[in-house]
Order: structure tokens, then C-alpha cells, then sequence
């Protein structure tokens, strides 16, 4: 199953964006107010962009074989080699990783 074309522009426009502001956060001398607005939408595009993987993870599916007919046969995404790293904080981004 393919992902569709305008989720992964989405995906690829946000993560931008966050790069952006993380940009933005280091390098500016900005007051605290529009320090603290471009952390929050940052945080909602990291959101968004873990929403968007965690998506795409799911439609993943591996081609098994093919059936009497030729047609393949596909068996679901088995994430075990991803399962529990998000709470490890592999998949996830830390606030304390975030500049303040």
C-alpha cells in the first residue's frame, strides 16, 4: 500500500517547518512571547509529524508471496524492532532537548 502523495508532502513541509523554528529559536534574539509561540507550534508539528510515521508504520506491509493466481500476497508491517523505542524517547522528542 502506497503512501499518498499529499501526506508526504505534508510530512516533508512540517518537518521544514520545525527545522525552521529550530533555527529560528538558536540563532534569533527574539523576546520571550514569540520564543515561546514558535516552541509551541513546534511542538505541535513534532506532533504532527510523529502522527504522520506512526501512520505510514502502519501501512507498511511486506510482500509474502504470490497466490494460485499470481497475485501477491501481503502480510502486515511487523514492528517489533520499533516497539518500545518511542518510550525510550528514540522516536520522540524530549522537552528537555528543546532550547529554552
Amino acid at each position: 500500500m502506497a503512501i499518498k502523495k499529499n501526506t508526504a508532502q505534508k510530512f516533508e513541509a512540517s518537518l521544514k517547518d520545525l527545522e525552521e523554528i529550530v533555527r529560528e529559536l538558536e540563532n534569533s534574539q527574539i523576546d520571550l512571547e514569540d520564543h515561546l509561540k514558535l516552541y509551541e507550534k513546534g511542538i505541535r508539528l513534532i506532533q504532527s509529524c510523529q502522527l504522520s510515521l506512526k501512520e505510514a508504520e502502519q501501512k507498511i506491509q511486506l510482500l509474502s508471496g504470490v497466490d494460485a493466481s499470481g497475485q501477491p500476497l501481503l502480510q502486515k508491517f511487523n514492528h517489533e524492532s520499533t516497539e518500545g523505542k518511542e518510550q525510550q524517547g528514540l522516536f520522540s522528542v524530549e522537552k528537555d532537548n528543546l532550547p529554552s
